[in-house]
């Protein structure tokens, strides 16, 4: 052979790996514009973290989230409590506030019977109006539209979390629930009215009227809390959840609007939780009992049990700190076909309420769950199939290694170049 025909081959032969290289580049990037494109396809609505003061807890403060919301055409947005324990919408309303304090838009009346919602330490007193939703951010951008809302139009209120005269907090133009919120946007999948209210007057979580929702997701961690809806389409988002458990089915109703079915209020039984491998059964070998992940809610309830050793347990009742604490699911049942397999969700317990406290309780007929899931797991509630999935978040180093795999492969595809 020679030096020409070497020469050629030679060059022929780098020419078919830049081909090939630039090749797999491009498959790359449209690979990544693709994902991102279907991601985009999921709406992201931020949610505000504040801390409040609670009044009912010797803690004295708490972790609460906001969202932004305009009430009826025309209205301007303000904070709402987040509150996935709670599965109405009461919008604080004064009268006789001034226009300029006024912040609701054009509504329908539709019932002047006064009805009363209690969760935690509040009661709320309000009739029922039907608004159409904008789902906002801080800075007022229209996210997303929810047509035909019934709203509780909260005129009075009462209790723990209510620091002033309702409606002259509302009438000076201030937040009267927790001294941030003008009311609590309820996010549980349950009807939030009496099961003898007419039909037409009921009331129930605005997120399940979202035209065209498969289900939302919830993140709490980072400095970046948010409020994922997912549609048909969004099949990237959805089938990242690869830990399922079955919902708590309800009575049978839906979402108005969309046909969506609704679940019971503690939507969630896991058959035990384990502290350093403990396993906590519940109260004298009863069936589990059923909990909700609130974010309204304060530390981690789990039933007290014998089976935890005595020093693990402060006088408070609450689990001491640096302990390794795991819920214990069963994987969801005929989903499509397909049955999931069990499945734990680990944090190490401390002393933050919300966050990473975990309390025991003597309480037989449900449990409430806090916000602190939300903190170490993206939680997904899919209201078409009946399940919630859960996936680890992210470290910041995953989204470097993509980074940096996609750098190293440009700087060897240059390098190539110049020795051609």
């Amino acid at each position: 052979m020679n030096d020409l025909t070497y020469q050629r081959q030679f060059t022929l032969g780098n020419s078919l790996a830049r081909k090939f290289l630039f090749t797999f580049l491009q498959v790359l990037v449209l690979g990544s514009l693709l994902l991102i494109s279907s991601a985009k396809a999921t709406i992201e609505v931020p949610l505000y973290e504040n801390v409040v003061d609670d009044t009912t807890d010797p803690l004295t403060t708490k972790i609460a989230y906001g969202i932004y919301v305009k009430v009826g055409a025309g209205g301007t947005p303000e904070l709402f409590q987040f509150d996935t324990g709670n599965g109405s919408f009461e919008a604080g309303y004064a009268s006789n506030a001034p226009s300029q304090n006024q912040f609701w838009g054009a509504v329908t009346p539709v019932s002047t019977n006064v009805i009363t919602n209690s969760f935690g330490p509040n009661t709320l007193y309000s009739t029922t109006v039907s608004a159409d939703l904008t789902l906002s951010d801080s800075s007022g951008s229209n996210l997303v539209s929810i047509p035909s809302v019934n709203v509780a139009q909260t005129f009075d209120a009462e209790g723990g979390h209510i620091y002033t005269n309702w409606n002259q907090a509302l009438s000076n133009g201030a937040p009267p629930l927790l001294g941030t919120y003008y009311g609590d946007f309820g996010a549980d999948l349950e009807a939030g009215s009496p099961a003898n209210t007419p039909s037409n007057q009921q009331l129930f979580s605005a997120l399940g009227q979202i035209p065209g929702l498969v289900g939302f997701g919830i993140s709490l961690s980072g400095t970046k809390p948010t409020l994922t809806l997912a549609f048909t389409n969004d099949q990237i988002y959805i089938n990242s959840f690869t830990n399922l458990a079955n919902l708590q089915s309800g009575d049978g109703g839906t979402f108005p609007g969309t046909g969506l079915p609704t679940y019971t209020e503690h939507n969630l039984t896991p058959p035990s939780f384990s502290v350093n491998g403990n396993i906590v059964s519940n109260i004298n070998g009863g069936s589990a009992i059923s909990g909700v992940f609130d974010t309204g809610g304060l530390g981690f309830q789990i039933p007290s049990s014998s089976n935890l050793p005595s020093g693990l347990v402060d006088s408070n009742g609450n689990i001491t700190s640096g302990n390794e604490f795991s819920v214990n699911f069963s994987g969801a049942t005929n989903v499509g076909g397909t049955n999931y397999s069990d499945f734990q969700l680990n944090f190490t317990t401390g002393t933050n309420e919300g966050v990473n406290l975990v309390t025991t309780s003597d309480e037989t007929d449900h449990l409430n769950y806090g916000p602190a899931i939300f903190d170490y797991y993206n939680v997904f509630y899919n209201l078409q199939n009946g399940t919630v999935g859960f996936s680890g978040v992210p470290e910041p180093s995953t989204y470097a290694l993509f980074g940096l795999s996609a750098l190293a492969l440009v700087i060897a595809f240059r390098r190539r170049r110049r020795v051609f």
